[in-house]
This record gives C-alpha cells, sequence and structure tokens, in this order.
C-alpha cells in the first residue's frame, strides 16, 4: 500500500465537543452513570470470585485439620507444640475470611478495598509465627490456604483499580466545573455591582458640577460679598487677638521665675497663682486689673529676689514697660476686639445668604463623600483577578475533561 494512503486510512479523527459547564457536567455525570453501572458488574464480579475463593479455604482448613503428622512418633511436647500452632493458624484464616464481602455501592467498595490491605496486615501479623511453625509439620496444607489469601488480595486489587479509574477524575472535574460556575455568578454579580456604581458615579460627579455652579453663583452675589468682607474684618480681629493674647503669656512667662518667687513672700498669693497657671484668662477676669498692684510691688522687691542680674534687670524693664495704664488699655483693647468679632460672627451667622452656602457646602461635602464610597467600591469590585482566575479553571477543565471522555472538549467561555 502506498504510504501517503495507508497514513490517510490509519488516521482516527478525535472528536470535538463545543459544550457550556452545564452540558459538560450532563455528559460526565452519564459517564459517571454509566461507569458506576460498569463498577456494579465488576463489583458483582468480584464477589462471586471470592465466594469460590472463601469456600476453597474452608475446604483446605479442613483439610489442614483432619490432616495427620507423618511421623507419629514426634515427642508429645512436640505435638501439643504443633497442634497450638494449628488451631492458632486456623483462627488467623478464618477470622480473615469471616464477612468477606464487598459492598454494592462503587464508593463503598472504593473504601472496602482501601482497608483490606490493613485487614491483611493484621492477618500476617497474627499468622506469620504459627505459619512458619506449621512448615515443619503440614507445610503443603498451610501453603495452599496462603495461596487462597494470595488470590483474596489480587481480586480486590483488581477491583480497587476498576472501580477508581474514572469515578474519582469525575468527581474531581466535577468538582472544578460547580468552582467555575460559581466564579462565574461571582463575576457576573460583581460586574453588576460595579456598572451600577459606575452609573450612580457618574450622576453624583452630574450633581456636584451643578452644586459647584451654584455654589460660585451664590459666592458672588452682593450680599454674600458683603458676608466675605465682614469676615475678612473677623479674621483681621482675630490675628490680633492672638497677638495681643500672645503678648500677655509672653509677658508672664518671663517674670515668671521673679513671680514664683515673690509669692512665697507675698500675703496675696491666690491672683498670682490663678497669672501663673492661666495668664490670659486671669487677664480677662482681672476686671479691676489687681495684677498691676502686684507688679508693682514684685518690682520694688526685685532687689531682694535671688535672681542673675541680667534676668532681673530684664525683668525690671518689662514691670517699667507694662504698668497699671499700659495693662488697662490691653485688656480693654482685648476685650473690646473678642466683642467685635462675636458680633461678627453672630451677624454673619444671621444672613440668609450664610445659610444658603453652607447648606450647598454641607450637600458637596455628602456627595464628595459618596463618590469616595462609590470609587472604593469599584476598586473592591474589580473582576480581573477573577476572570483570569476563571481562564484557568477552564484550561484545567478541558484538559481533564478530553482525557476522562476521550475526545476534544472545549468549553464556551462565559461572555462577560
Amino acid at each position: 500500500m502506498l504510504a501517503w494512503l495507508k497514513n490517510i486510512l490509519g488516521r482516527k479523527e478525535t472528536l470535538v465537543y463545543t459544550v457550556s459547564l452545564g452540558e459538560l457536567n450532563d455528559l460526565l455525570s452519564q459517564r459517571h452513570h454509566e461507569d458506576a453501572e460498569i463498577a456494579g458488574q465488576r463489583i458483582r464480579q468480584a464477589n462471586s470470585e471470592l465466594d469460590d475463593i472463601k469456600n476453597r479455604i474452608r475446604e483446605k482448613i479442613a483439610v489442614l485439620e483432619q490432616a495427620q503428622l507423618r511421623n507419629p512418633n514426634i515427642p508429645e511436647r512436640a505435638k501439643h507444640y504443633m497442634e497450638g500452632n494449628r488451631q492458632t493458624y486456623i483462627r488467623s484464616v478464618q477470622i480473615l475470611n469471616h464477612k468477606l464481602s464487598i459492598p454494592e455501592s462503587s464508593t463503598e467498595a472504593r473504601e472496602f478495598c482501601l482497608s483490606f490491605p490493613q485487614r491483611l496486615e493484621q492477618f500476617g501479623k497474627s499468622s506469620v509465627r504459627s505459619y512458619s511453625i506449621l512448615q515443619e509439620f503440614f507445610a503443603n496444607e498451610a501453603k495452599d490456604i496462603a495461596v487462597e489469601v494470595r488470590n483474596l488480595e489480587r481480586v480486590i486489587e483488581r477491583l480497587h483499580k476498576a472501580v477508581s479509574e474514572s469515578n474519582s477524575e469525575i468527581a474531581q472535574i466535577q468538582e472544578k466545573i460547580h468552582r467555575a460556575l460559581r466564579l462565574e455568578a461571582h463575576i457576573r454579580e460583581q460586574r453588576s455591582a460595579r456598572e451600577k456604581d459606575a452609573h450612580e458615579k457618574n450622576h453624583v460627579e452630574q450633581q456636584l458640577a451643578n452644586l459647584m455652579r451654584m455654589i460660585k453663583h451664590a459666592m458672588n452675589e452682593q450680599e454674600y460679598q458683603d458676608i466675605m468682607k465682614r469676615r475678612d474684618e473677623k479674621h483681621a480681629l482675630q490675628k490680633s487677638t492672638l497677638e495681643l493674647m500672645n503678648e500677655i503669656s509672653s509677658l508672664f512667662s518671663q517674670i515668671e521665675p521673679a513671680l514664683k518667687k515673690y509669692e512665697r513672700i507675698a500675703a496675696e498669693t491666690g491672683l498670682m497663682g490663678q497669672y501663673l497657671k492661666y495668664p490670659v484668662q486671669a487677664f480677662l477676669e482681672d476686671d479691676r486689673i489687681a495684677i498691676s498692684e502686684i507688679l508693682e510691688n514684685l518690682h520694688g522687691h526685685l532687689h531682694k529676689i535671688d535672681l542673675k542680674d541680667t534676668k532681673r534687670n530684664k525683668i525690671r524693664a518689662l514691670l517699667e514697660q507694662h504698668g497699671r495704664q499700659r495693662l488697662q488699655g490691653m485688656r480693654s483693647k482685648l476685650i473690646e476686639m473678642r466683642q467685635k468679632i462675636h458680633h461678627a460672627e453672630e451677624w454673619i451667622e444671621a444672613q440668609e445668604a450664610t445659610r444658603k452656602v453652607n447648606e450647598l457646602w454641607k450637600q458637596q461635602s455628602a456627595l464628595e463623600e459618596r463618590k469616595n464610597d462609590l470609587e472604593k467600591s469599584e476598586a473592591r469590585s474589580d473582576t480581573t483577578k477573577d476572570e483570569r482566575l476563571l481562564s484557568e479553571i477552564y484550561g484545567q477543565i478541558e484538559r481533564d475533561a478530553s482525557i476522562v471522555m476521550n475526545a476534544s472538549i472545549v468549553i464556551k467561555r462565559e461572555e462577560f
């Protein structure tokens, strides 16, 4: 035959199935059912073989029980020794042979096959010594039983291979199919949530744009311009107030070493203690400027207070600069500015334009927060990794199913 013609006639065409996950799962279930039927036949066949072997074992046990010594003239002690080991070996074989039946379910049959080696190992441990001793008395009879035990093992090994070949593989593939289906549903859900978030985010951005135009328009109106002017004046007053408060704090901070030492010898210590702890608050509450008299007395006692000359001279200069009249002026100015700030705040808050713009700012803040939440939600619902994982699972299913089904399996990919 020509080589090219032989190649054509001898070529086997691979069947190709393009199926959805659900369709493949049905095909595998059908294959599983077929395999289960075949497994059932093999289990029944194996049980039939086991029954034959078990019967032969019982027959050969009877032969061993009835076997006579070739040399009846051995010592009585040796006879007792032989008989004890014969009974031990027979009991071990009977225990192994007792209720030895394979379950009809392929799953239970696999479990039976898996557990049989352990059962056989226990038989070996319990019979190895007696079997070895019987070789001296009834070697052939003991060996005949051992051969049948080996036949039991072969039957169960063949069955285990038969019932384990495809069922476990099909179960693994179907588990991957179920995983892929769950992942598809999760991706669809995430995609839907992402689209919903994107739509809402677009709506929020439009609202923000409209709101910013409203805020800009409201802030350009004359009423709000007047408010901004008044607010600038308030800020200037707050700055001046802070500077004056810092000057008061600085004054009492610098004279503190002398004032603390003077406090120990002076009769009036309550007011000094307040000024040392909270100078600005004490200054505002000191409506009679009683501190001026204390500072004058401090000035008169500076030469008696233990201070370095440079420190003493500096404190003296500060005390001379801040006499009663200067302190009175500072306090009046501070109170006046604080009152003006308070009045400005009341006026600003009372304006309709303030309420209107504040409400718009509040709405903007809420929308910005909502936009931020939607962006985080979009990031959480990103399905890139899940889609990559799904593609890998598709590939695994196609590869494994192609082997089990003896065909080329192509999965219909989910379109997201």
